[in-house]
């Protein structure tokens, strides 16, 4: 094998590692709100990030991994929690949602070349456009789960899983979109695809 293509290979691995790392850090930051089984974590915003600067199918990886550490054990979920117990409570369907969520917001954002004003003002707004929908699709699996586990009616999931949460979701929307841009016109830190 061309040691161009085994340095771009360790450099894929190494960048969804990162960001795999970040969403357990994110998970580390959280705050649980007592009408809600979701508690606020920065968790989401580094799903969102890993899929805008990984692309689709690497972002999806990252939060894949994420899921599969959790899943043997390792306390990376809030609350420094480990198993599938998380994966199969209230907030499961928002934890089994990351790939999705992540590949979404990699599928709509396709950074391009250029580093004028102009093109970064448009590369931040298609990055938050992909990352405000990507937390629009996070809360389709977060809301069903949490309707069948808790038997709850679907005004009163919207109420504990997706008002609350709304705000911060677009502030992390914002952070995600200026750090993907910022990164994207670096090229420095992760390749955009």
């Amino acid at each position: 094998m061309d040691s161009s293509v085994q340095a771009l290979q360790v450099r894929r691995i190494a960048t969804v590692s990162i960001c795999t790392s970040l969403i357990i850090a994110g998970s580390y930051f959280s705050v649980p709100i007592p009408w809600s089984p979701a508690p606020i974590s920065l968790a989401s915003m580094f799903v969102t990030l890993s899929g805008l600067v990984l692309g689709a199918r690497r972002g999806a990886c990252a939060c894949l991994l994420y899921l599969g550490l959790g899943a043997v054990g390792l306390p990376v979920f809030a609350n420094a929690t480990g198993g599938i117990a998380p994966l199969l409570g209230p907030t499961g369907g928002f934890l089994l949602g990351y790939p999705i969520s992540a590949f979404f917001a990699g599928l709509l954002f396709r950074p391009t070349a250029g580093h004028s004003d102009e093109e970064r003002s448009r590369r931040f707004f298609r990055a938050l456009a992909a990352a405000l929908v990507a937390a629009l699709v996070l809360y389709i699996p977060g809301v069903l789960w949490l309707m069948s586990s808790l038997s709850l009616s679907f005004p009163a999931a919207i109420a504990a899983a997706v008002v609350p949460f709304v705000a911060g979701d677009i502030l992390k929307a914002i952070a995600a979109a200026a750090t993907a841009r910022t990164l994207t016109s670096a090229g420095t830190l992760f390749e955009s695809r």
